[in-house]
């Protein structure tokens, strides 16, 4: 089995990283595909292949520590490209589905599993490799609720659009599908891709008549693959999980964070600077010690007490501390004071 990771350097905005410039981010994301790799390497995937599908270059210290555990470039011409003039969030997040076409021709025989440079692999593949050797297919589900909207577009939206396809059969709400962790056996993929192609060519025709379109790879993959009619594993189930740590939002639990792969959206900036250095300290052992991974867990705040749990304590008593101060400098007659 591959594993792969697209990075694209355009103009498109991350919220999740933000930064000043478009070299900053790309600074950004080449340190946490860094991590991602040397967790890979660590912690299971000893020898099989690792690709990056990019047209950047890597800062030269990443670059080599990338090369050294055999790691391949590749850049790819783009297709998914929707008309000129617009640049919404995540937009370059449309090359995967360029890597996804070029894998077929290329790759055709092999499995391959898609995952953003924001992951952490924490144990063996193997469990993974099962999976798609059985369903064919392995995806992330996120439970948006019917009306949310994903960056403009909801699952409702996605049903309308299948169904203004004329494929009227097709169940009313599709499953949102992440794009974080994507599985894919040959099979799968030569059965997904002309779904694809299909609801791309769609988008491009309602964003020239000014019509709500898809323009992110979860939008084109949710319609995708429900179009297609696509079996796949449900990778939440112990195999891959988006966690949040922010301090607005956390959703890791046991269940979460026993998972071979974690998605690490709100760490990309702090998180992964500081994993990829006990990464490279790590890996100057052959053997892996115990408490390895349970480093990680304290680092990304993913068990406590940690450092992390107690700064988050700390900011919130200065949070209210804050509104107290803020309200009675407004209405100070109700603390009391004349």
């Amino acid at each position: 089995m591959i594993i792969a990771a697209t990075l694209y350097r355009d103009a498109s905005t991350y919220p999740n990283a933000p930064a000043h410039s478009v070299a900053e981010r790309m600074a950004i994301y080449w340190r946490c595909l860094c991590a991602a790799f040397l967790s890979a390497r660590r912690y299971g995937h000893h020898r099989g292949r690792l690709i990056v599908f990019t047209n950047d270059d890597p800062p030269k210290d990443l670059r080599d520590i990338l090369l050294t555990i055999q790691v391949e470039f590749i850049d790819i011409a783009r297709r998914f490209i929707l008309p000129t003039g617009t640049s919404p969030p995540y937009a370059g997040s449309r090359y995967l589905l360029d890597a996804m076409e070029w894998a077929e021709t290329h790759l055709g025989n092999e499995t391959l599993l898609f995952v953003d440079p924001d992951v952490f692999f924490t144990a063996n593949i193997a469990t993974i490799a099962q999976s798609l050797t059985r369903y064919g297919a392995l995806f992330i589900e996120i439970p948006y609720p019917h009306d949310h909207k994903g960056n403009g577009i909801s699952r409702a939206d996605i049903a309308e659009i299948i169904n203004d396809l004329g494929h009227v059969n097709a169940p009313a709400i599709p499953r949102w599908i992440g794009g974080e962790v994507i599985g894919l056996a040959p099979k799968a993929l030569r059965q997904l891709l002309p779904s694809v192609r299909q609801i791309f060519a769609d988008s491009v025709s309602r964003q020239q008549n000014g019509a709500p379109h898809l323009h992110t790879e979860e939008h084109i993959l949710t319609a995708a693959v429900k179009l297609a009619g696509l079996p796949y594993d449900l990778a939440n189930d112990g195999l891959a999980s988006r966690i949040f740590t922010a301090r607005r939002f956390r959703n890791h639990n046991p269940h979460t964070t026993a998972s071979i792969v974690w998605h690490l959206p709100t760490e990309k900036t702090f998180g992964f600077r500081t994993a990829y250095k006990h990464l490279l300290e790590f890996s100057k052992h052959e053997r892996i010690a115990p408490h390895e991974i349970d480093t990680f867990r304290s680092l990304f705040g993913l068990s406590g007490p940690t450092t992390k749990e107690f700064a988050f304590i700390a900011l919130s008593i200065l949070d209210q501390a804050r509104k107290f101060l803020r309200a009675l400098a407004r209405r100070p007659n109700d603390f009391g004071q004349s």
